[in-house]
């Protein structure tokens, strides 16, 4: 039920593809704040049910993956 997905897409239009990784979470009880990262709605499974959804972007810095905050933030306002 809670699994991490996979994007490959071009956050940043540089021409390099970034990975973003996909999480989703459900909570009893609505956050109080969430981060710029994550977006907050109601479950549909019933009231009181809230998902998190996560976002996180990794670009390639020439040897290896590694997190992108900026981007990660971009992901949800594309």
């Amino acid at each position: 039920m809670h699994s991490d997905d996979y994007i490959i897409e071009d956050l940043d239009n540089d021409g390099n593809k970034e990975i973003i990784k996909l999480r989703g979470l459900g909570l009893q009880t609505k956050p109080e704040e969430i981060k710029p990262w994550e977006r907050l709605r109601e479950h549909p499974a019933g009231e009181g049910v809230w998902w998190i959804e996560e976002a996180r972007a990794y670009e390639w810095n020439g040897s290896l993956f590694s997190y992108n905050e900026d981007l990660s933030k971009k992901y949800w306002n594309q």
